[in-house]
């Protein structure tokens, strides 16, 4: 079993014990189980599952260490909940955010908005 935690800037998502945990990690997705290898990785917007949760994400950082997963995300909302209303303001946020990004920070709100965008697709 892994020490699965979520934790946003505001409060503790979860804390619990769990068989794996699925992450969108900036490579890919990922799936940390025990006896994984230390690992620390960017999140980037999409789902984290971990035993019978689901949440969205919009970023954020993961480190897998011996035994347990740390999830700090930007911001967090359950999968099952307001998920629409939440991806929305993501999105909106994220339109704003490549519209005044300077040249050299585009590539990477684009990505965000187009990550937002398919998740929004996946979730809907």
């Amino acid at each position: 079993m892994l020490d699965f935690e979520l934790v946003s800037p505001e409060r503790s998502i979860t804390s619990e014990k769990v068989e794996a945990a699925t992450l969108p990690c900036m490579e890919g997705e990922l799936t940390a189980m025990p006896g994984h290898a230390p690992f620390l990785a960017a999140l980037r917007p999409g789902r984290v599952t971990a035993g019978d949760g689901r949440w969205l994400v919009s970023g954020g950082f993961v480190e897998i260490t011996n035994g347990a997963v740390a999830v700090l995300a930007e911001d967090v909302a359950e999968a099952d909940g307001d998920a629409g209303d939440w991806l929305e303001r993501r999105i909106a946020e994220a339109e704003t955010a490549l519209e005044t990004a300077s040249e050299d920070r585009k590539p990477a709100a684009a990505l965000r908005l187009n990550d937002l965008r398919e998740l929004a697709g996946r979730t809907g």
